[in-house]
């Protein structure tokens, strides 16, 4: 069947080798937006995730994730997101009294606005009090670089907080610098839209 193309290919060849600069010129002004463009969608694809499909990585081997919006809940029924209205004239439940309500082991997650203190200067962030190798956590910190912290002095970072220089090795001095740590990882998904965040062990003090 390639018969007929043959004469084709051979003048194509002959074309290409006599003037090869204009060939790889075509060659570049196909490929390389085509290239581009299969990047781009690779990368988008690769960042949509449904809500399904981040549901380990959220809640890693816990059965569900509770927090306390200060009102009523109005939960979107399409789409991932819900808005609170009002005001709550009741203290949130804490979490032996969740645990006493569903009969399971509930895991305090706790967050806190902090400082972040470094040789160039200081930053906000938010921080996020919990081991991360706590077994009913295993998947919801996924480290792209470093490794997990093994001592309370040790802590993880957003890739957005690594971005102002605090890759895995600083140093770094939360609290306005009262508490000191060192980075040792750099987390990605869910925590990858999260902003300047750290998560620290409870045993540093945050």
């Amino acid at each position: 069947m390639l018969t007929g193309w043959r004469p084709a290919l051979r003048i194509a060849r002959r074309d290409v080798l006599r003037s090869r600069g204009r060939s790889a010129l075509v060659v570049a002004m196909v490929g390389l937006p085509v290239a581009l463009v299969t990047t781009l969608a690779t990368l988008y694809v690769t960042n949509d995730v449904s809500p399904v499909e981040s549901i380990p990585s959220r809640l890693g081997a816990t059965a569900a994730a509770l927090s306390n919006g200060g009102g009523a809940v109005l939960q979107d029924p399409t789409m991932n997101s819900q808005s609170f209205v009002g005001t709550s004239t009741t203290a949130p439940l804490t979490a032996p009294q969740l645990q006493h309500l569903t009969g399971g082991t509930v895991i305090d997650l706790p967050s806190t606005g902090t400082s972040i203190r470094t040789a160039r200067g200081s930053l906000s962030a938010e921080a996020v009090v919990i081991d991360p190798l706590t077994p009913a956590l295993v998947g919801a910190f996924t480290v792209v670089q470093g490794r997990m912290p093994r001592a309370d002095t040790e802590v993880l970072v957003t890739r957005q907080l690594a971005a102002h220089d605090l890759g895995v090795g600083s140093a770094i001095a939360l609290q306005d610098g009262a508490r000191p740590a060192t980075v040792v990882g750099v987390i990605g998904t869910p925590y990858a839209a999260a902003g300047d965040l750290v998560v620290a062990r409870p045993g540093l003090g945050l």
